[in-house]
C-alpha cells in the first residue's frame, strides 16, 4: 500500500507544484518588451532561453525568430559584427524550416547593416543582389520590389543619383497603378532622388502624380501617412529654392496632418526638417522651439536614434543663436549615442557641432581636430553638405591659430565641395537657391575677408566672382563702360 501511494501521489504533487514553464513564444514576447524598455541584457537572456526551448522541440522557425530578434538587440548595443552573425544564423534556421521568404529577407537585413552601419556599400549591394535572386526564384514580386527600393536608397546614399533614378523608374514602371500604396511609395522615393539631384520640376511632377493616386487608398491613416511624406518633400524643395515662408507653410500643413492622425514619428521628422530650415533662415527661436518639440516626441517614444538626431539638430540651432554652453551637453550625448548605434552621419555632424563649441570656447586646437575628423568622414561617407561646413570650420580655427596656409587650403576645400554640389543641381533655380543660402554666402565672405587681410587682393576678387559671377561681371562691365 505504501508503494502504491508513492506511485500515484508523486505525479499529482508535481503537477500542482507550480506554474507551467514559459514557452518559446512567451520568451520571445518578453524579450521584445525588454528591448522596447532598453533592458538589453535581459532581452538577450530571454532570447537565449527561447532558442534553447525551440532547439529542444526541434522548431527551426522559432530559432530563426529568436536569432532575428537577438540581431536587433545587438544592433541597439552597437555590436554590428555580432548583429551580422545573428542575421546569418536566423537565415540558416529559416532555410532549415523551409521558409525561403524569411531566409531571403535576412539577406536584406544583412545588406541594411552594411549600408547604414558599416557604410560598406559594395557588400550591401552584394547582399541585396543575392536577396533579389532568391526572391525572383520564389516569384515574390513584393519582396523583390522591397529589395530594389532599398537598393535605390543605397545608391542615393552613395551619391550615385543617376543610377538610383534609373532603378527606381524601372521599379515604378513594373509596379501596377492598381497597387496604389507601393506605387505611391516608389513615386515618392523617385521624387526624392530627383530632389537630391536638384531636378525640382521633375520631382514635383512625381509628387503630383503620387497625390493624384492617393485618393484610391481607402484607409484614411494610410492615405495620410503617404500624403505627409509628399508634403514634407514639397516643403524641402521650396526651402531649397529660397522660398522659406512657403516651405514653412507646407511643413506646418504636414505637421497638422501628422497630429490629426497621431503619427508621432512623422511629427518628429517634419519638426526636424522645419527646425533645420528655420535655422538656415536665421529664425533661431522658432527653430529651437520646433526642435525641442521633436526631441520631446522621440524621448517619449524611447527612440534612441531619433533622440540623437534631435539633440544634434537642436544643438546646432543653439550654436547658431550663440548658445554654446547649452549646446555642448546635447552634442556630447548625441555623439555617444550615435557612436554606440553606428550612426556615422550623425556622428560626423556632432563633431562639427563640437568643433563650433570649441571655437566658442577659444580651444582652437581641439576645434581643428574635430573639424578635420568630421571633414574626412564627410568625404568618405560621402556627405558633401557636411564636408563644406567642416572645411569652413577648419579654416576658421586655422586662421585663429595664425595658420594661414592651412586656412586657405581648407577654404578651397569648402568651395570645391560647394561648387561640386552646385554643378550637380539640375536647374538654374536650384543652383540659385543653393548659392544664396546664408550659410553658403558666409563661406565666400569669410574667405574673401581673409584674403584681403593678407593683402591678396586679386585672389579675393576671384573668390568674390566665384560667389556671384553674374554680379561681378555686371560690375566689371559698368567699370569698363565708364572708363575714359
Amino acid at each position: 500500500m505504501i508503494r502504491s501511494s508513492r506511485v500515484w501521489i508523486l505525479p499529482l504533487l508535481l503537477l500542482g507544484a507550480g506554474p507551467a514553464q514559459p514557452s518559446g513564444r512567451d520568451q520571445l514576447d518578453a524579450a521584445v518588451a525588454a528591448t522596447k524598455a532598453r533592458r538589453y541584457d535581459e532581452a538577450i537572456k530571454l532570447l537565449d532561453d527561447a532558442d534553447r526551448i525551440f532547439e529542444k522541440k526541434d522548431e527551426p522557425q522559432g530559432r530563426g525568430k529568436a536569432a532575428f530578434y537577438k540581431a536587433i538587440v545587438l544592433q541597439r548595443q552597437g555590436k554590428f559584427n555580432d548583429t551580422l552573425f545573428q542575421y546569418g544564423r536566423s537565415r540558416e534556421h529559416f532555410q532549415k524550416a523551409g521558409d525561403a521568404t524569411q531566409a531571403a529577407r535576412r539577406l536584406l537585413d544583412i545588406g541594411n547593416v552594411y549600408k547604414e552601419l558599416l557604410l560598406d556599400y559594395e557588400r550591401a549591394l552584394a547582399a541585396y543582389d543575392a536577396a533579389l535572386r532568391e526572391l525572383e526564384t520564389q516569384r515574390d514580386l513584393a519582396g523583390m520590389r522591397d529589395v530594389e527600393i532599398d537598393m535605390g536608397n543605397l545608391l542615393i546614399a552613395a551619391g550615385r543619383i543617376d543610377d538610383a533614378i534609373s532603378l527606381l523608374q524601372r521599379v515604378r514602371m513594373n509596379t501596377p497603378r492598381e497597387e496604389v500604396k507601393p506605387w505611391v511609395r516608389v513615386s515618392q522615393i523617385l521624387a526624392n532622388a530627383h530632389y537630391r539631384a536638384g531636378s525640382y520640376d521633375v520631382a514635383r511632377g512625381n509628387i503630383l502624380e503620387a497625390r493624384e493616386a492617393l485618393v484610391a487608398i481607402e484607409v484614411a491613416v494610410d492615405r495620410a501617412s503617404l500624403a505627409i511624406d509628399l508634403t514634407n518633400l514639397e516643403a524641402l524643395i521650396e526651402a531649397e529654392l529660397g522660398k522659406t515662408d512657403a516651405a514653412v507653410k507646407s511643413f506646418e500643413a504636414a505637421l497638422a496632418e501628422a497630429k490629426k492622425f497621431e503619427l508621432r514619428p512623422k511629427q518628429s521628422i517634419v519638426l526636424n526638417n522645419l527646425g533645420f530650415w528655420l535655422r538656415e533662415a536665421g529664425r533661431h527661436a522658432e527653430a529651437t522651439d520646433r526642435l525641442r518639440a521633436a526631441l520631446a516626441i522621440d524621448e517619449a517614444l524611447l527612440a534612441d536614434e531619433g533622440v540623437a538626431y534631435d539633440q544634434r539638430n537642436l544643438a546646432l540651432a543653439l550654436l547658431a543663436d550663440h548658445k554654446a554652453p547649452e549646446a555642448k551637453p546635447l552634442l556630447a550625448t548625441a555623439l555617444a549615442t550615435s557612436t554606440r548605434l553606428g550612426m556615422a552621419h550623425n556622428t560626423a555632424w556632432c563633431r562639427v557641432g563640437l568643433g563650433s563649441v570649441a571655437l566658442a570656447e577659444s580651444d582652437h586646437a581641439a576645434a581643428i581636430t574635430l573639424f578635420q575628423g568630421a571633414y574626412e568622414s564627410a568625404i568618405k561617407l560621402p556627405l558633401p553638405d557636411l564636408a563644406w561646413r567642416a572645411a569652413h570650420g577648419l579654416a576658421t580655427a586655422s586662421l585663429r591659430m595664425k595658420k594661414q596656409d592651412e586656412a586657405f587650403k581648407a577654404f578651397e576645400n569648402a568651395l570645391a565641395e560647394i561648387e561640386g554640389i552646385e554643378e550637380r543641381l539640375g536647374s538654374d533655380a536650384a543652383r540659385k537657391g543653393f548659392k544664396t543660402r546664408a550659410s553658403i554666402l558666409a563661406v565666400f565672405r569669410d574667405y574673401e575677408k581673409a584674403l584681403r587681410e593678407a593683402n591678396a587682393t586679386l585672389e579675393a576678387e576671384r573668390v568674390r566672382s566665384r560667389s556671384n559671377p553674374r554680379l561681378v561681371l555686371r560690375q566689371r562691365g559698368e567699370d569698363e563702360g565708364s572708363a575714359p
